[in-house]
């Protein structure tokens, strides 16, 4: 029913968004901006849910839950990455959106180091620090 909502919710501020944008352009990006919010706001109990499945996956798993904040993480820093970079597309700046897509992978990169070299510790006993 949750889609339902987000979907009509899209298809108002898409419709909106083109009737403002043909009189007052300026306009037409904060009810852009606006109908993301109220999107965003319409999963939160979805996300909460899902944090805490994970969350209490976490405790169940042992020393293999140790890397599902890092993969939290990474969804997390992944998902603001696309919203940033689809509101600098939407506002129509899309060299922007091109150096924080690139700046985002540098940093999901960097984050995903510390399993990149446990998972190459595992396999050749050799501790890399």
């Amino acid at each position: 029913m949750e889609i339902i909502k987000i979907a009509a919710a899209a298809l108002i501020a898409a419709t909106l968004s083109l009737i403002v944008r043909q009189h007052k352009p300026e306009y037409s990006f904060f009810i852009l901006i606006a109908s993301g919010v109220l999107i965003y706001t319409l999963v939160l109990d979805n996300l909460i849910a899902l944090i805490n499945f994970i969350t209490s996956m976490q405790s169940k798993m042992g020393t293999v839950g140790d890397f599902l904040p890092l993969v939290l993480k990474a969804s997390g820093s992944a998902l603001i990455i696309s919203i940033a970079s689809d509101i600098c597309k939407d506002s129509g700046e899309n060299a922007l959106a091109s150096k924080i897509e690139t700046a985002g992978k540098f940093v999901l990169l960097s984050m995903a180091l510390p399993l990149l070299r446990d998972v190459v510790t595992i396999i050749t006993g050799n501790n890399f620090q």
